[in-house]
């Protein structure tokens, strides 16, 4: 199974559950992942399915979530019809401001990556 359909099945196992996807209402700050490391997640909007942005390279939720003046962002514009969260992949600066996700050992593999996502939303 590649690890796009890991994830994507993932995803709509905790969708169900009683996790930061499910729940309605805005939710924005660092979540404890395993009893040692934290992770930012920002979630808003209500409805199914939910939809997880998981920014590439060194883009942060922050890249997300944030607009130029008098413009929608991808974020806010998602969430105006259904769930939508955003994370910080750890160890991933904001900007020039110090990641809000512990880092982790790199290179990350793909399952790393899913187990950290799990973790997260659960």
């Amino acid at each position: 199974m590649s690890p796009q359909c890991v994830l994507l099945l993932m995803i709509g196992l905790v969708a169900s559950s009683g996790s930061a996807l499910a729940e309605s209402g805005d939710v924005s700050g660092v979540v404890n992942v395993d009893g040692s490391r934290k992770m930012y997640l920002g979630c808003r909007g209500m409805g199914a399915p939910a939809v997880v942005i998981v920014a590439g390279a060194r883009a942060s939720a922050a890249d997300w979530t944030q607009s130029e003046p008098g413009k929608v962002n991808v974020f806010s514009a998602v969430a105006g019809f259904t769930r939508v969260c955003a994370y910080d992949r750890p160890g991933t600066p904001v900007g020039e401001a110090p990641s809000r996700t512990d880092p982790v050992s790199q290179p990350v593999t793909a399952r790393a990556a899913v187990a950290d996502l799990h973790a997260l939303v659960t």
